[in-house]
């Protein structure tokens, strides 16, 4: 994986111990800071109740990204920092953060890690042990920053072709709804503007093309305890389809059509429904 830091320069196993050794003091002090900042994501002060992210949620992210820094400092191996800033990203986005805030959250470690490596060696001046940790830790965090900027456009991308997905979705619903709705109601004004029931059986098959794109259909009515074929359309040999009648009770799907109370009956291919008569 590409970095923009040397092995050389990132590898520092004594600052991989000293946040290994001050791991709970380093996510206390860094969610603190975090919840300090303002106007940010981590505490609105705009809202009259600061709408703060859960600080049991900060916890985990802050010791999620120190265990990835451990390992980096330890083996040179950014594979789990990798997976933390993208997965960070994902996260942060989906909860309304921009990339500004997500950036200078994670620079306030620096403002925590730093006073404890000055603590912890006696930081005076510019001690070889002191300035290569900080330099390591430096190098890491302009990593992430380089992370953040790369994979935090990438997931809004994604958040924003999921809304226009979801929006293409509901428009296409509202557009059947509405011819179904339009086909309705030609449908009841067309039966109340012929006496001719040729005319009204062909003018109802043709608005129910409308509303379901169908091969072919056909009305049946109730004669004498019998589903009589009316009308049809889309048969290869009408003549041939339409005065044929049969017993509803002699087949499982013609039984549940006659049941008043039962939903509308929709099989998704007729083909593999053992009782569609064809």
């Amino acid at each position: 994986m590409p970095t923009t830091a040397s092995n050389q320069t990132i590898l520092s196993p004594q600052l991989a111990d000293l946040l290994d050794g001050y791991h709970d003091e380093i996510v206390a002090s860094w969610v603190i800071l975090l919840c300090g900042m303002d106007d940010t994501h981590y505490l609105d002060r705009h809202h009259t109740h600061y709408r703060q992210q859960p600080v049991t949620e900060l916890q985990a992210s802050a010791r999620a990204c120190i265990s990835a820094l451990l390992s980096l400092f330890r083996t040179g191996s950014f594979d789990l920092l990798a997976r933390y800033s993208k997965e960070t990203c994902h996260l942060r986005v989906s909860q309304g953060f921009d990339i500004a805030e997500v950036i200078e959250g994670h620079l306030l470690l620096s403002e925590v890690v730093v006073p404890i490596i000055q603590r912890e060696t006696g930081w005076e001046g510019y001690e070889q042990p002191a300035l290569r940790m900080a330099s390591a830790l430096d190098a890491a965090l302009r990593w992430l920053v380089i992370r953040f900027s790369k994979f935090y456009s990438l997931a809004v991308n994604a958040r924003l072709q999921g809304q226009v997905s979801l929006l293409e979705q509901q428009r296409t619903e509202l557009e059947r709804r509405i011819r179904e709705v339009s086909a309705l109601v030609s449908s009841s004004a067309l039966i109340t503007s012929t006496l001719d029931l040729d005319r009204l059986l062909t003018l109802i098959l043709e608005q129910l093309a409308e509303v379901v794109d169908y091969d072919r259909a056909s009305i049946q009515l109730l004669f004498d305890n019998r589903l009589r074929i009316i009308a049809g359309r889309g048969f290869k040999r009408p003549d041939d389809v339409v005065g044929l009648s049969f017993d509803p009770l002699q087949n499982v799907l013609t039984r549940r059509l006659l049941d008043r109370e039962a939903p509308p009956i929709v099989l998704e291919d007729v083909r593999n429904e053992p009782d569609f008569v064809a």
